[in-house]
């Protein structure tokens, strides 16, 4: 999840290639929590896929349960 620049939460569809504002069954999702950390950190260096993606703010990138919004990472 990130903030967008009108501050509106977003999910990254892996599947769509961009941001979505709900989530939905485009969302990306992983079963181990280990797994999800490890692309979050990938993600959060990867300055290529941050300037396709100006209008997100990647200080805000941060892995949250779909169930209940619970932080995951950082």
């Amino acid at each position: 999840m990130v903030d967008g620049k009108n501050n509106a939460s977003c999910y990254y569809s892996r599947t769509l290639k961009k941001f979505v504002v709900k989530v939905n069954e485009h969302a990306s999702v992983w079963d181990r929590r280990d797994s999800a950390i490890d692309v979050g950190k990938e993600l959060a260096i990867n300055d290529s896929f941050w300037l396709g993606h100006a209008e997100y703010d990647r200080a805000t990138l941060r892995l949250v349960r779909v169930e209940d919004d619970e932080r995951i990472w950082p």
